[in-house]
């Protein structure tokens, strides 16, 4: 893969070489015929031979320099919506906290509105993390797997808030059980940002290697 990187770049390098060889010679041969036979019809031929092979080697310059700057700009932008998808999960983590904070804070003792408010702040970090699942721009699969894994473990916290809140109405305790679940999900979601970090390391990783775009020929690689 390296040694055809180098070849790229090497096959690159010998292309603009050679257009610029050209247009230096033909101006070359223009300023000799001018030299010779003035202003006249050769060297008028010779003034727009170079003016053309000058403009399709400024084409060819421009058009390279557009596609790295597009590439570069839709990597940026999806690196943005990656650390959006990461905020949501942080924010659910932080939720997760507060619930688990407020339940060992009161040493067990739930009220109906404490439910009320857990069930907010669920939906909301819900709601956030949908909203960056469902898009298409994201910058690799890996990116969309973890934001479903959020949604998914914020849907099961959710269940266990409802549980929870079963048992007060029915005038029950929560078993210890149930209420250890609920304390333990800001460390499931602090190990879904730990595997988020590490796999957009390897992401960069490799659009690095592949100049801002996934080196996709290296999985179909002989």
């Amino acid at each position: 893969m390296l040694l055809k990187e180098r070849l790229a770049k090497f096959a690159s390098a010998i292309f603009a070489i050679f257009m610029l060889g050209i247009i230096v010679a033909c101006a070359a041969a223009t300023g000799i015929s001018i030299l010779r036979n003035g202003l006249g019809a050769d060297s008028a031929a010779w003034v727009q031979a170079t003016g053309s092979i000058a403009a399709i080697a400024g084409a060819v310059w421009l058009s390279s320099v557009e596609s790295f700057r597009q590439r570069r700009y839709r990597r940026r932008e999806r690196e943005e919506v990656a650390w959006g998808v990461r905020f949501a999960i942080v924010l659910a983590r932080n939720e997760a906290g507060e619930i688990a904070n407020e339940i060992i804070d009161g040493k067990f003792s739930i009220s109906i509105d404490s439910i009320r408010y857990w069930r907010q702040r669920c939906t909301n970090a819900r709601y956030l993390l949908n909203n960056f699942a469902t898009r298409s721009d994201h910058i690799h699969p890996a990116i969309v797997q973890e934001a479903g894994n959020a949604i998914l473990l914020m849907e099961e916290m959710e269940a266990d808030v409802e549980a929870i809140s079963e048992c007060i109405r029915e005038k029950k305790e929560p078993g210890r059980q149930l209420i250890e679940s609920i304390c333990m999900y800001h460390v499931h979601f602090s190990s879904l940002l730990s595997r988020i970090d590490e796999r957009m390391n390897g992401v960069r990783e490799a659009l690095d290697r592949g100049e801002d775009m996934l080196p996709l020929n290296e999985l179909w690689r002989e």
